[in-house]
């Protein structure tokens, strides 16, 4: 073995875990011709991260702090440090599908759990802006599509969650829930909204829905 990679730590050989958090750790010896490849992994600083290891090695950590770990190989080791902290675990939103018609908005409320997180700054991005624009927490449908708002932790937990956005071209039919929902913005007897209802009724008796909202 001439070099041990670990996944999970960055560029300065540091891995990033949040306290009371198990995190399993892959090894890869290199090359992969290496007639020997097993490794053994210790801790430095058991009271704050514990080696655990079934199949696979995973670090348990108990307490904030740094600890040094060492995977050892038989014809080298490799040194890494392991930073535990109250990271973000995860993220809750107050909706993740969220259907507007254009023009409308809706305040989207995210936070991280557990609320003592040590950084709970969140990063939103907005992955259709041709749907929907996002500032200060508002999301306004802007044309007729379906897009994405991803929030993300700013800590090293890399924690992410998926808003989905749908603004609707006149209606919707849920076969789900039995029910099919008529969008308006404001009411024009147009021809183009009697194309709509003729339509939306069509599909209603096609897939026997029961209900209909306004």
């Amino acid at each position: 073995v001439k070099e041990i990679k670990i996944a999970e730590a960055d560029s300065d050989g540091v891995i990033y875990i949040a306290k009371g958090d198990n995190k399993k750790i892959s090894i890869e010896c290199l090359p992969k011709v290496a007639t020997t490849k097993e490794v053994e992994v210790t801790s430095e600083n058991e009271d704050i991260v514990k080696i655990e290891k079934n199949n696979d090695y995973s670090l348990k950590s108990l307490n904030m702090g740094d600890a040094s770990i060492k995977v050892i190989s038989k014809d080298l080791s490799k040194a890494l440090k392991v930073h535990v902290s109250n990271y973000a675990k995860s993220i809750t939103v107050n909706s993740e599908n969220i259907t507007l018609t254009k023009d409308k908005t809706f305040n989207i409320k995210a936070e991280v759990y557990p609320e003592d997180a040590e950084n709970s700054e969140l990063v939103f991005e907005n992955k259709n802006e041709d749907v929907f624009s996002f500032e200060n927490g508002i999301i306004t449908a802007k044309e007729y599509g379906e897009g994405t708002l991803v929030v993300k932790t700013k800590d090293p937990s890399n924690i992410s969650k998926e808003i989905k956005i749908n603004v609707p071209d006149g209606y919707e039919i849920d076969k789900e829930n039995n029910i099919a929902i008529l969008y308006l913005d404001e009411c024009n007897n147009t021809q183009e909204y009697k194309n709509v209802l003729n339509e939306m009724f069509n599909e209603i008796k096609e897939n026997n829905i029961e209900n209909v909202a306004v």
